[in-house]
């Protein structure tokens, strides 16, 4: 468990994301009236994805958390509920760099790990 407090924690931002299949001048932002779960009309579904940021202090986005969405009703949904919607199995895979120059003992220095869930997601 992280040894920062929560009050200390940078705020996160959490959007659902996608793309036109061509150049639009408007978007129509619709909600089920049923479900209350909005939705824009002229994004293409298989470009959506839920993603988590913050703001670094050079002002550009950190995106810590990116995953295909079913729909906007993954702003209302934990990851892990998202992700077992979709998925059977699942691997993580993360990079961090030096991000400076620097060096160590003359090397730039960059670590990957990537981890599997072997059991299957909807066995929880």
């Amino acid at each position: 468990m992280s040894s920062k407090k929560d009050e200390d924690k940078i705020p996160r931002d959490h959007f659902v994301t996608g793309h036109a299949t061509e150049l639009v001048e408007s978007l129509t932002f619709h909600v089920d009236p049923i479900t209350g779960i909005a939705s824009i009309l002229e994004l293409d579904p298989s470009t959506l994805r839920s993603e988590i940021s913050y703001q670094k202090q050079n002002g550009k986005d950190k995106v810590i958390y990116s995953a295909p969405a079913i729909g906007f009703s993954a702003l209302n949904e934990s990851h892990l509920d998202q992700l077992t919607k979709q998925f059977d199995y699942l691997i993580a895979v993360d990079t961090n760099t030096i991000g400076k120059p620097e060096r160590t003992q003359g090397c730039r220095v960059s670590v990957c790990a990537s981890s599997a869930i072997i059991q299957a997601l909807g066995r929880r």
